[in-house]
């Protein structure tokens, strides 16, 4: 449970010091924005070259990603498949200009969704980490897809103490799942293809 605390702490205070007001956000991002139809920037955050936002066009919530290239800002990512429109928006958090984060919180259980890339590359594939407690301990599963055998998704499950020890940690379980090359990319990722379910323990 305090682990789960100071996450939630951290997050918020990650936000805060990232994000900024959209009437005080550089200018150039809100302008890219808008000629893309999106309203209503919240959690505007930017690093180096680099901005992230929850954004709405036509009703829907979007993930955005925007980034500067020779002094002018593009969007390079508007994704409303990325976000749970049936849920409030979840915790932004952009950590350097390399790794993006998004997490949603369900009672005492965090859903943390993350993507990065290289330098001066393509976003890559999303994945995700779902932290709940169990007694005095905590659940981590750790979900990604990878390309092997023809795209399959593998999950992992750890037991920590609330400092982050880990107590168990179970071998790796493999699921094929071609069906997700064509979603988990972050331009493209869809949350609700991704699965959701964990196998029995």
């Amino acid at each position: 449970m305090k682990r789960i605390a100071i996450l939630l702490a951290v997050l918020m205070l990650c936000c805060a010091a990232a994000a900024c007001p959209a009437e005080e956000a550089d200018a150039g991002i809100l302008a890219a924005l808008e000629a893309a139809g999106m309203t209503d920037a919240a959690q505007l955050q930017t690093w180096g070259n680099t901005a992230a936002c929850i954004a709405r066009k036509d009703g829907e919530k979007a993930l955005c990603v925007l980034e500067q290239r020779d002094g002018r800002w593009t969007l390079t990512v508007s994704n409303p498949r990325a976000l749970r429109q049936d849920l409030e928006d979840p915790r932004l958090y952009l950590d350097s200009d390399q790794a993006i984060f998004w997490t949603y919180q369900m009672d005492d259980v965090f859903i943390q969704y993350h993507c990065g890339r290289e330098t001066g590359g393509e976003w890559e594939t999303v994945d995700e980490t779902v932290t709940e407690p169990v007694g005095d301990y905590l659940r981590v599963y750790l979900i990604a897809w990878q390309a092997e055998h023809g795209g399959e998704v593998v999950w992992q499950m750890r037991l920590e103490d609330e400092n982050e020890n880990l107590i168990r940690e179970e071998q790796p379980k493999y699921l094929p799942a071609p069906w997700l090359k064509d979603c988990i990319l972050l331009n493209d990722f869809d949350i609700e293809r991704f699965p959701a379910e964990f196998p029995a323990e």
